[in-house]
């Protein structure tokens, strides 16, 4: 049993929609970390797939995408972060960009806000996000558990 196959039999056993499971197909390792951020949701719902699959399976790929597992992270305008395990470091965004992070399971992370950027932060589980937004922009924090430190103009909702 391949990858793909291994992650839709598990997921279907979560209860995975009608609709997810006909369009599955036969997608490539680049289009399950795709599908995994697509549907973080479902994912972050039932700690799927687990911290060691992703690092077996994933390695390179996911982070390139922006899925990051037990490392060091010290990014610059991710296109996306997701921040699983016991993940560390610094993000940083800036420019005129706007960024979704999530912090989940034992991570903690420094998030620093400049100029017009825009920060849409989710904490989960035991995670501690410090978000620093040094500008006037918006920065919202969604705490979905875990702990969130912050400066500056943060808005944080519960």
């Amino acid at each position: 049993m391949n990858v793909s196959e291994m992650l839709k039999e598990e997921a279907m056993k979560f209860g995975l929609c009608v609709g997810w499971t006909d369009e599955w197909g036969s997608p490539t390792k680049e289009q399950l970390v795709e599908m995994y951020i697509k549907g973080l949701d479902f994912c972050i719902l039932h700690n799927y797939p687990s911290n060691e699959f992703i690092k077996q399976h994933f390695g390179e790929i996911a982070i390139q995408k922006g899925v990051y597992t037990d490392m060091k992270v010290d990014v610059l305008n991710p296109p996306t972060a997701i921040l699983n395990g016991e993940c560390s470091g610094t993000i940083i965004l800036t420019g005129f960009v706007s960024r979704d992070i999530h912090v989940r399971h034992n991570s903690k992370v420094k998030i620093i806000v400049r100029d017009f950027a825009k920060a849409f932060i989710r904490v989960y589980d035991n995670a501690h996000a410090i978000v620093e937004n040094e500008s006037a922009s918006r920065c919202f924090v969604y705490k979905k558990g875990g702990m969130a430190t912050i400066s500056g103009n943060v808005l944080v909702r519960e």
